[in-house]
């Protein structure tokens, strides 16, 4: 089975539909959850605590801890993820395994060495749309509807 979703109106690049797989395979599921995992930056119990202080001191003590923990090698620790682009591309190969079939306009059966990168302000919201719909589909997003399992 698929869900077909079409690119937001408005756009000017990307345009067109993705038919996504759904349900997404437990592979696929598994490569989504160990590539977010390794693109986002984690954090120590410490700097989970101190992020919930919603006081500028607090935001500043959060900032200064998570800068600081950072560069230790002792776990757990504060690790950075990566800039934009090497999450992009880290992300890549799991958003393609969870796509059945791509509608886009100017794509044709994307490869992560072809997928496009530019413009970049297109290419990363179009990459991001693709990740938002994804994350739907893992997570559930009709939660009115009856427990599958129940």
């Amino acid at each position: 089975m698929s869900k077909k979703i079409t690119t937001p109106e408005g756009w000017t690049k990307f345009t067109g539909s993705v038919e996504f797989r759904d349900p997404i395979p437990l592979d696929a599921v598994l490569s989504y959850e160990e590539a977010l995992n390794r693109a986002r930056p984690r954090l120590c119990w410490e700097a989970m605590e101190l992020r919930k202080v919603e006081t500028d001191e607090g935001r500043q003590e959060f900032v200064k801890h998570f800068i600081d923990c950072c560069g230790k090698t002792d776990l757990p620790h504060c690790t950075p993820g990566m800039g934009e682009t090497a999450a992009q591309k880290e992300m890549l190969p799991a958003v393609m395994a969870c796509v059945e079939a791509w509608n886009i306009e100017g794509i044709t059966n994307p490869t992560a060495k072809t997928f496009p990168g530019t413009p970049k302000k297109a290419a990363s919201q179009f990459l991001a749309w693709l990740i938002e719909n994804i994350t739907a589909i893992y997570v559930g997003e009709e939660l009115d509807k009856a427990d599958p399992n129940g």
